[in-house]
């Protein structure tokens, strides 16, 4: 390999050793929670059965006035000398590539693409490789897989301008497979990146056109996400959470910093997720007629954009700064408990965000050996309970329809039951009891204990909470004064109590 070398091929097969949540490509027409996605089926320019017939039955959905439509203002990715049997993914639909294999039309414009692929067959062990892309009315652009370098590089724009003569004068046609516009894979794929846009790719050191590379960037790339050829490829650094505690805050509102990451939240919105030019924030607002996007802040639209963009780099090409940008913002939304009722709008996009990304986890997610215990479903858990709160919260609150909005509240309520539905129907071994409303556990405990008290010697040595709440265990201590109860947990470990 001539310009990244041996050591960079076996970083990226090292990151996508550790990390695997599922098959690169799902059938999104299956859209039943309680079954896994299966890989879809290959293109006709994949040279398969399976693939002609899939490519048929879409194009016959079309008019040929349609189909002549999409053509000429769709976008065409012409691929050269790709490996025969290799698989070659665009957004969320996968082909196995066949000799006669020349490339994708129909491509919708003005969307972000995900071009990834992997030269090795399906269910083998690959590098996969990405780019995201982008097309204009009717544009063509055109790759060729380099054997030196085994990555897909630009052609000279002299080719290029050739080689669209000849898709204006339908020349590949039997070579190029038909991108599904408007199918629901498709569909699929734009709540995926719903929030993804060419501002979020920048601030995360990615270039439209441009592989993506795990690794850090060589140092005459660091800190320009512009500059250098297309063909040097990326490196994706998303932006660090870390953040300064405010000055000035007395030890209760320290405590609570490190509690309740509500107020993390709102520094890191200023300070970290702040839009680059807020006159373009709008682009990325192309979303469907139940989202809330009208009502986010522009720096809360960025924030989803690279939660969403770390997924896909962690679903898709298995990188490792996916993950662990993924699993920190999780980490950190499930812990804000009071920036629920405040951000409700954020919160009720963040849920129905999270329920399309989970529909591409496998469903033994939980109970499986390599992922159960992990921080997902803690986290998930917690962010339930912080949404039920806030629920709760407005039930009491009567200013709650001029402070929150009614089409705010509803969807973050139909979210948070979508979500529930969604996790019991889909995963194996998950389960949530629901929200347990700790002053009412609190109430009831006291109720018990002044009962106990008031039988004196009568009460009993162990008994236990009839609270509908949750079962609580209560030991009462009769050794001296007045009898006091304890729940288990503030009990000491039983063998040092015997000691």
């Amino acid at each position: 390999m001539n310009k990244r070398g041996s050591a960079e091929k076996s970083a990226r097969n090292d990151e996508q050793q550790q990390i695997s949540m599922g098959p690169p490509g799902t059938d999104s027409t299956r859209d039943s929670p309680g079954q896994r996605s299966k890989p879809l089926p290959s293109s006709a320019a994949a040279g398969t059965t399976a693939g002609l017939q899939s490519s048929l039955e879409f194009l016959k959905t079309l008019s040929p006035e349609d189909a002549l439509r999409r053509t000429q203002i769709g976008g065409t990715l012409l691929c050269f000398d790709y490996p025969v049997g290799g698989m070659f993914s665009i957004d969320v639909v996968q082909w196995t590539v066949g000799k006669q294999f020349q490339g994708l039309k129909m491509l919708n414009p003005g969307q972000l693409h995900l071009l990834h692929y992997c030269p090795t067959p399906r269910n083998t062990s690959g590098v996969k490789t990405g780019m995201f892309v982008k097309f204009s009315t009717g544009q063509v652009q055109a790759l060729r897989w380099s054997e030196t370098e085994e990555v897909l590089m630009h052609v000279p724009e002299e080719e290029r301008k050739n080689l669209e003569k000849g898709v204006r004068s339908f020349a590949f046609d039997t070579g190029l497979g038909v991108h599904t516009w408007g199918s629901p894979a498709s569909n699929l794929w734009m709540k995926l990146s719903q929030y993804v846009c060419d501002e979020t790719l920048q601030r995360c050191g990615i270039r439209v056109n441009a592989s993506i590379f795990p690794g850090t960037a060589p140092e005459k790339q660091q800190g320009d996400a512009s500059g250098g050829s297309v063909d040097d490829g990326c490196y994706p650094t998303f932006t660090s959470l870390a953040v300064q505690r405010p000055q000035g805050l007395s030890a209760a509102e320290i405590s609570q910093w490190h509690l309740d990451k509500s107020r993390w939240l709102d520094v890191a919105l200023e300070k970290k997720f702040r839009p680059n030019d807020l006159a373009k924030s709008s682009q990325r607002l192309k979303v469907s007629k139940h989202s809330l996007a009208a009502d986010l802040e522009a720096c809360e639209a960025v924030f989803l954009g690279e939660f969403q963009l770390s997924f896909l780099l962690l679903h898709y090409l298995e990188l490792q700064p996916g993950l662990e940008q993924w699993k920190s913002l999780i980490a950190h939304i499930g812990d804000c408990q009071n920036a629920v009722a405040r951000r409700p709008a954020l919160f009720s996009e963040l849920l129905a965000a999270m329920r399309v990304q989970l529909r591409l986890v496998p469903e033994d997610f939980f109970v499986s050996d390599l992922s159960s215990g992990s921080f997902l479903e803690p986290a998930l858990r917690s962010l339930l309970d912080n949404c039920h709160l806030a629920l709760d919260q407005w039930k009491d609150t009567a200013s709650t329809t001029e402070s929150v909005g009614v089409k705010v509240k509803t969807s973050l309520q139909v979210r948070v039951t979508k979500l529930e539905t969604f996790l019991a129907s889909r995963f194996i071994g998950w389960s949530y009891e629901g929200y347990i409303d700790c002053d009412t556990e609190v109430a009831a405990t006291e109720d018990l204990i002044e009962l106990f008290e008031a039988m004196g010697e009568d009460a009993p040595a162990l008994a236990a909470s009839s609270s509908p709440v949750r079962s609580t265990s209560v030991t009462l201590d009769t050794s001296e004064s007045p009898a006091r109860a304890r729940m288990d947990w503030m009990l000491p470990p039983q063998d040092s109590a015997d000691k």
